[in-house]
């Protein structure tokens, strides 16, 4: 989470996989601003949750 310049807070969500030269890492920066840091952290918290549960559905490949 960021505060900004105005005293709002600004979402991320950061997702890492791999190890070594093989990591990769997401970062969504989330649209919505936030009166304060619990608000933002509980949003960006469920999109991190349901970009998890999404993939867990997803077809393996063979």
């Amino acid at each position: 989470m960021k505060q900004l310049q105005d005293g709002q807070y600004a979402a991320s969500v950061s997702i890492r996989s791999g190890t070594g030269t093989s990591t990769h890492d997401r970062v969504w920066r989330l649209v919505p601003r936030f009166d304060n840091r619990q608000a933002a952290v509980r949003y960006a918290t469920e999109h991190a949750l349901a970009w998890l549960d999404a993939g867990r559905r997803l077809p393996q490949p063979c």
